[in-house]
């Protein structure tokens, strides 16, 4: 087994509102993301978020569309990186940014999962 360092996680579940999830820094490690996921049920009108990664060399952007429909549910996003990716330095947070599915939505969830070494 490889040892990937200390294990990392953060997940949260909201309604309409932004949603988060941080991997913390550490000092004298390095924070890396393996993948995240976002999922959950639409919103009063439909629409297109965009899902921000902050805290790595460049920032990276993914869309995901939130159907009209409390009870419709949301295509989930599931991102898992073949290669763990780096914070852009050692004690940085890495922050999967979630903003809100919109008005009329009762459940987004997110969460986000690496390692430090």
């Amino acid at each position: 087994m490889i040892e990937l360092g200390t294990r990392v996680a953060a997940s949260a579940t909201v309604a309409a509102a932004a949603n988060n999830q941080t991997l913390a820094g550490a000092a004298g490690k390095l924070t890396y993301l393996e993948g995240f996921v976002v999922s959950g049920g639409g919103a009063t009108g439909a629409s297109n978020i965009e899902v921000t990664i902050t805290g790595l060399a460049t920032t990276l952007r993914f869309t995901m569309t939130i159907p009209a429909g409390a009870t419709a549910a949301a295509v989930p996003l599931v991102v898992m990186f073949p290669t763990p990716i780096p914070a852009s330095a050692v004690n940085t947070a890495i922050v999967v940014n979630v903003p809100s599915f919109g008005a009329g939505n009762t459940a987004a969830s997110a969460a986000a999962w690496g390692f430090q070494q």
